[in-house]
């Protein structure tokens, strides 16, 4: 019988890892075919950069393509996913192509958590909810699983300011979410395990060609796809969680949650829109202060890391919890801190 069931994990492990492989190829192969036509003239390029800016497509295609191969057999819940996923990628490439006020953004992402929630059924549970009464939790779910998936989807697209720091903060993330989620879950889900890693093989293939100085770039088409992925995956692994739990996605995805929030308070305090974009994120700071963009990408790719390590920390150490939780939040204060004087008495 564990002859049987070290056999039956073998050959799962090596059919994932042939998929990866795969995914990664196709997505390279559609990257550089449409860097090729963008050269051509057949496709539109990004204003400012000059580069192609359809890098989600590749992404997109070869993610799903490759998942129907391994998992052909889909469900209400995969059919949810595809369709709210194909929306926020049509919301971005409309936005790429006509510049989306906002407003009209918002719309679209807000449609596709809607449909996720009311499709494929993945809504915040955590429970935490169990707290209130019967007639609240329900309304609160919904509400948490919009802000959630809202939140996160916005937060990896405003990062998308530099030549590679989205694919590879993202890339650092799903990295790190497959280890904790192998290392620590009591029940691994195939389904979850194999969606993140042929996110992250999708991701690999297109980063390639997105390293600075990149030849194409996400987008917004990209760059929303993939943190809607990672916001809705997390939702569904997370039912019933507690609020101990639910720090890990948080963790592991810090650095675009932070540079978020922060944007979010300076623009309130300076009495600007919240939606307002600007050049004022911790990328754009660091330019102001002669850094490249390869030295910017290692840096939010080290501040990834040791988010994540202290991640796993909490699950390998439980006892040790608070004296985690203190160093994280010195850690937050400090990144705070050395935000603001970034910017001080620096900006164009």
């Amino acid at each position: 019988m564990e002859v049987a069931d070290e056999r039956r994990d073998t050959l799962l492990l090596v059919n994932l890892m042939i998929r990866a492989i795969l995914t990664c190829l196709i997505s390279s192969v559609l990257t550089y075919s449409l860097i090729w036509i963008s050269q051509k003239g057949f496709l539109p390029k990004d204003k400012k950069s000059q580069k192609p800016f359809f890098g989600g497509l590749a992404i997109y295609i070869s993610f799903w393509l490759n998942y129907y191969m391994a998992w052909p057999y889909f469900d209400t819940r995969q059919w949810g996913l595809l369709i709210a996923s194909t929306v926020v990628l049509l919301t971005g490439l409309l936005d790429d192509c006509l510049t989306l006020s906002p407003v009209l953004k918002s719309i679209g992402i807000i449609i596709a958590c809607h449909l996720i929630y009311r499709v494929d059924h993945i809504v915040f549970t955590s429970a935490i909810l169990d707290t209130f009464p019967s007639w609240m939790s329900g309304p609160l779910a919904y509400v948490f699983t919009l802000i959630w998936i809202y939140f996160l989807t916005n937060a990896f697209n405003l990062i998308d300011g530099i030549d590679g720091l989205s694919s590879s903060v993202s890339i650092t993330s799903l990295v790190s979410m497959i280890m904790v989620t192998l290392s620590f879950s009591l029940t691994i889900q195939v389904d979850f395990v194999l969606m993140l890693l042929l996110l992250l093989s999708a991701i690999l293939g297109f980063w390639i060609f997105n390293w600075p100085p990149a030849k194409i770039i996400l987008g917004d088409t990209g760059s929303l796809f993939i943190g809607f992925m990672y916001a809705a995956m997390t939702v569904r692994n997370l039912k019933h969680a507690s609020l101990y739990t639910l720090v890990l996605p948080v963790l592991i995805y810090a650095v675009p949650l932070f540079d978020t929030i922060y944007a979010i308070i300076r623009r309130f305090l300076n009495g600007q829109p919240i939606t307002l974009g600007d050049r004022d994120h911790i990328h754009h700071r660091l330019l102001r202060r002669g850094g490249t963009q390869g030295q910017i990408n290692f840096l939010m790719i080290i501040m990834t890391m040791m988010f994540s390590v202290l991640a796993f920390a909490l699950q390998a150490y439980p006892q040790y919890k608070v004296s985690i939780f203190s160093v994280i939040i010195m850690i937050l204060l400090s990144m705070a801190l050395w935000t603001y004087f970034l910017g001080k008495d620096n900006r164009s």
